[in-house]
Parts: structure tokens; C-alpha cells; sequence
């Protein structure tokens, strides 16, 4: 979650559900009944090589606390959309 959608996205928010917050781009500090996922994503691309693929560290973050897809799916759709 970026900064500028945060206040848009406050009202969705359930008990019980998740929050992944890219703490390079965004204060991770809710008030709300979910579980805080907080991971620096752009930091974690920069370091392997890839300064602009936070999203995708995002995506395998919430891949891993979801389950609701699985690592080998995702990486094999990656493969065939990512040049």
C-alpha cells in the first residue's frame, strides 16, 4: 500500500484480514483489526537489481501470505509476461 491510497482503502478494511505496506514508500501505522504485513519492497528490488520491481516483491509478499495462488503459478505467469 502506497500513501495516496491508504485513506481511499481505510473504509474496506475487515476484521481478520491483511494489510501489505511497502515501508518505503509508506508509514506503516494502522488502526484498524487486521494483521500488518510490512516489508521494504523497494529496497529489497533495488538490492537485486531492480530498482522498479517493488510491486513484484509485493506480489510474492502477498503471494506467501495468502496461499492463495501457488509460488510455481506465479513464477511461471511472471515468465511469460516479464521480458
Amino acid at each position: 500500500m502506497h500513501e495516496e491510497y491508504r485513506a481511499p482503502r481505510g473504509p474496506k478494511r475487515r476484521p481478520g484480514g491483511f494489510v501489505l505496506v511497502n515501508d518505503t514508500a509508506c508509514e506503516a501505522e494502522l488502526n484498524a483489526p487486521v494483521t500488518l504485513i510490512s516489508l521494504a519492497a523497494t529496497t529489497v528490488a533495488t538490492d537485486l537489481g531492480n530498482p522498479l520491481g517493488g510491486s513484484i516483491v509485493m506480489l510474492g509478499a502477498d503471494t506467501a501470505a495468502t496461499g492463495i495462488v501457488e509460488q510455481s503459478s506465479l513464477v511461471e505467469a511472471m515468465r511469460q509476461s516479464i521480458p
